[in-house]
């Protein structure tokens, strides 16, 4: 089941409070694979600034719930593949 832009990622927990500066590409397939899908896997890239976090969580909002994403990811490397378990397309 294709995802659709009705999902939108949101950095929440980002080392306690907030990454005001942090700023999250739109998440793309994996190399190999056509689109994002239900259990698939995703790849969030990310530009980093001054001040920003050494470690974040990515959640997965609908208009009716989260889903986690990726939870304590060092934002170091600029990049993190995690899977969309259980998450609705539509």
């Amino acid at each position: 089941m294709q995802l659709t832009a009705k999902f939108s990622f949101v950095s929440l927990l980002a080392s306690l409070l907030s990454a005001s500066a942090l700023k999250l590409n739109v998440p793309v397939p994996v190399p190999g694979d056509v689109e994002l899908q239900t259990n698939g896997k995703a790849l969030v890239t990310w530009t980093l600034e001054e001040g920003d976090p050494e470690i974040m969580s990515i959640n997965i909002q609908n208009n009716f719930r989260f889903f986690a994403f990726v939870n304590n990811v060092p934002t170091a490397p600029g990049n993190v593949t995690g899977v969309l378990t259980d998450i609705p397309g539509g």
